[in-house]
């Protein structure tokens, strides 16, 4: 989780958001991202937001990227049917993130390992109005991301937005270097309702008050917990805006870090609904079983990366297929990679008679 120095740097999952400038600049970034993810995991479903005929003449004219529209391993939709939207222009969050959930569990339903989406969402987010919307939708799905196969390329032109990008890029486990102060964002291995990450002083403290205004409607417990343990400085303001909050809605909140500048920090302002525990054990159980997978997948990605061509295809083939090297090896024979008239295309994208 943190600041990258390019989209392509949260391999092989992981939840974006990106403010560019130029249009070339976001082109380029998610090209990247793109052939990292065909290099590294061609068995992954990528779906793509937008305008449909620009999208499809921009990925067309990248390599390795063209051939799979035709197999059908990368889709465009328009960005208007990406996302469920609200009477008027704004995203209606929830059922949104349980489209963008479907569809996740879809794709692993049609044989691929994995969803991935890169979407420019400036349209959504031009207005307050949307940005709050926005919002909701970027901290829901950051979670259900954060529990899957499930990953995503937020695009934000600041260009058009400005410093409003940051209401959103913020609530992402991964932005680009020095885009935002600091992180808001989901960890399933711990028992906290979101993690928190970077730096918040006077100069952020507004951009903070307004994003916790937006997403604590969200979590219905008593008691609000954050992992601040890798916070790097948070100063006096924070702490009582989050002990004015938790009184006018009677509740409590929970920082859960070892840094003594905070421990201190709050004993010194005498606080009453905000205290400072000692952050949880991390299981690593997270929500899916007895071991880190986005862990395992990224080590078993790495070193199919390094390996020859034919070694890829047959761990690929080992690993989402559960057939032995032997087995593999035969498949690999079988299998052409140019398709045919009369051919069909494998999740893997091998043509099959």
């Amino acid at each position: 989780m943190g600041y990258l120095g390019s989209a392509a740097g949260s391999i092989p999952f992981g939840h974006l958001g990106w403010g560019y400038l130029y249009r070339a600049e976001f082109l380029r970034h998610r090209r990247r991202v793109h052939r990292r993810w065909v290099a590294t995991h061609p068995a992954h479903c990528i779906r793509c937001g937008g305008q449909c005929d620009a999208l499809r003449a921009e990925l067309t004219a990248m390599s390795r990227i063209d051939d799979r529209l035709d197999w059908g391993d990368v889709e465009i939709t328009p960005a208007t049917e990406h996302y469920q939207f609200r009477p008027g222009d704004a995203i209606d969050a929830e059922p949104a993130v349980g489209e963008c959930v479907a569809a996740a569990e879809q794709a692993i339903d049609d044989g691929y390992s994995g969803l991935r989406t890169v979407v420019d969402v400036t349209p959504m987010a031009r207005t307050p109005e949307q940005r709050d919307a926005l919002a909701r939708f970027e901290y829901l799905v950051d979670h259900e991301m954060a529990a899957r196969p499930y990953a995503s390329l937020c695009g934000y032109d600041t260009g058009q937005l400005s410093t409003a990008a940051a209401e959103l890029v913020c609530l992402h486990p991964f932005v680009g270097t020095g885009s935002v102060p600091f992180l808001i964002y989901a960890d399933p291995d711990a028992d906290v309702h979101f993690a928190l990450t970077g730096e918040i002083d006077a100069a952020s403290n507004d951009l903070f008050t307004m994003t916790l205004q937006r997403i604590w409607p969200l979590m219905t417990d008593h008691t609000l917990r954050i992992d601040a343990s890798n916070l790097e400085f948070i100063g006096h303001q924070q702490p009582c805006m989050l002990e004015e909050s938790a009184r006018e809605q009677n509740r409590k909140v929970v920082l859960c870090t070892n840094q003594r500048t905070a421990i201190r920090l709050v004993d010194l302002l005498n606080l009453s609904s905000v205290r400072v525990e000692a952050p949880p054990r991390v299981s690593h159980r997270g929500r899916r079983g007895s071991c880190d997978w986005r862990q395992e997948l990224r080590q078993r990605e790495e070193q199919l990366e390094s390996q020859p061509a034919i070694e890829q295809v047959k761990g690929m083939l080992m690993q989402n297929f559960g057939v032995d090297a032997q087995e593999a090896f035969a498949c690999c024979r079988v299998y052409r990679r140019t398709p045919t008239p009369n051919s069909r295309m494998s999740p893997l994208g091998f043509a099959t008679s």
